[in-house]
């Protein structure tokens, strides 16, 4: 049989078929795979130095565990360990090194058993929450929640006892951000004390018991920055709500304001409704019950509601003001205050101004400031032809001649001729010209 190469000649040579000469030609050969199939006895330093230095641009690699052991130096290791971290298991462990560990764990994703290989004296807490990156959680996480218990358990395993503080667990709360559940799971009852709930309350709060309720438990919640951790649930803020401060509540409508309804009573206050408002990015009215708290909408929670720029409660009567008007006119320009404004306060500025926003607002004008030109664009739009004055109408069909299913149609004779619409007129002198 012929071989194309040194390697496939020595590979299923039998070991007492083998010769200086061979051995020799496998040395020149370059290829850094032969030293997994020459034996041992014919491996010297010297020989294992060359065929490295040979090789260098190599992407192949060996193993070493082919190599005798009193050859293994730090050099041949780290050059093994380069080409193949998996020769790890041949390392001495005297000889190995940070840096093999990294690379055996940035390598090893699904190999649990390889880690056993790392030196205890290597494991700090960065090494573990690097295996718990690679294996567990990047680039991607799809595990379920018991295959990851499952896994981060195994892995911490192999992760010495002294490693293991409470610091340690935190860290794979706030830096990892592995799932609190896990979390949880995988940390030792010894360390479930009131600071570790503390600390699991910033991330969920459903995994504290409730008899480590407190003030602290509470505060930690209110300001985490994660962006879910039950708060909102009723089921845990209500028993909560009980140690509940004034910080704390303007805290949670700063973050929550759409609490503002599971507040106690004594927290729901005009000030801290305007902190809600102020810091909603949905529009809705649901922070009070309309019927029962109408004494917190006071003008500055009014004033709250306009600036949001949205739908607004009905609005008490001392409110409406000429300077609260005003006020309107500034911020609320999308006029949703509008059609509640008592017509006593309407003028043919803020009423052209919200027919210029929209024509719907219309039907809310006291009739006198309903112009000619509101009046004719909003009768051939039909849908709002029940709010155009009467005697508009009236005095149409008297100057016309015309019913007055033609008003607001007057056009030129051009368009009359190319358009055709269905009642437009033109005038032609004292005369008008009808299309139906």
């Amino acid at each position: 049989m012929r071989h194309n190469n040194i390697v496939s000649a020595i590979e299923w040579l039998p070991e007492h078929l083998f010769t200086e000469e061979i051995v020799e030609a496998a040395v020149e050969s370059k290829e850094i795979e032969v030293l997994s199939h020459i034996p041992g006895r014919f491996l010297t330093p010297g020989r294992i130095e060359r065929i490295i230095a040979g090789s260098t641009e190599s992407w192949h690699s060996f193993e070493l565990r082919n190599i005798p052991e009193a050859y293994r130096s730090g050099a041949v290791c780290d050059y093994a360990m380069r080409k193949k971290p998996k020769n790890i298991t041949a390392v001495p462990e005297a000889m190995v090194t940070r840096e093999m560990a990294e690379a055996v764990i940035r390598n090893g994703r699904g190999d649990f058993d390889i880690l056993a290989f790392i030196p205890e004296r290597l494991w700090d807490a960065q090494l573990a929450y690097l295996a718990l990156r690679s294996y567990i959680y990047d680039p991607y996480y799809t595990d379920s929640r018991t295959d990851a218990v499952m896994k981060t358990g195994l892995i911490l395993g192999y992760v010495p006892v002294e490693v293991k503080t409470q610091e340690f667990y935190y860290g794979m709360l706030d830096g990892m951000k592995i799932l609190s559940t896990v979390t949880d799971a995988v940390v030792p009852s010894r360390f479930k004390t009131a600071a570790y709930y503390r600390k699991m309350a910033e991330h969920d709060l459903s995994l504290v018991p409730a008899r480590f309720y407190s003030y602290e438990i509470l505060h930690a919640a209110v300001c985490s920055t994660e962006g879910k951790n039950f708060i909102t649930d009723p089921q845990f803020f209500k028993p909560l709500s009980v140690y509940l401060d004034d910080m704390l509540a303007d805290r949670l409508m700063e973050k929550h304001p759409y609490m503002f309804g599971e507040l106690p009573k004594r927290f729901k206050t005009p000030e801290r409704l305007v902190i809600a408002i102020d810091n909603s990015k949905r529009e809705t009215n649901c922070y009070i019950d309309e019927e029962t708290e109408q004494s917190l909408l006071s003008v500055e929670v009014c004033k709250a509601f306009i600036r949001r720029n949205g739908n607004c409660p009905e609005f008490p009567e001392n409110v409406w003001t000429r300077e609260f008007v005003d006020y309107c006119m500034e911020h609320g320009t999308s006029f949703r205050w509008f059609r509640q404004m008592p017509k006593k306060f309407q003028s043919s500025a803020n009423t052209q101004a919200a027919y210029d926003y929209g024509h719907y607002h219309i039907c809310d004008f006291a009739k006198r400031f309903i112009t000619p030109q509101m009046a004719k664009e909003c009768y051939q739009e039909r849908s709002y032809a029940h709010a155009i004055p009467g005697h508009f109408l009236t005095e149409f069909c008297r100057q016309t001649g015309l019913p007055e299913k033609f008003y607001g149609g007057e056009t030129t004779m051009l368009s009359l001729k190319n358009s055709r619409d269905d009642y437009t007129y033109c005038k032609v002198g004292n005369t008008c010209l009808p299309f139906t």
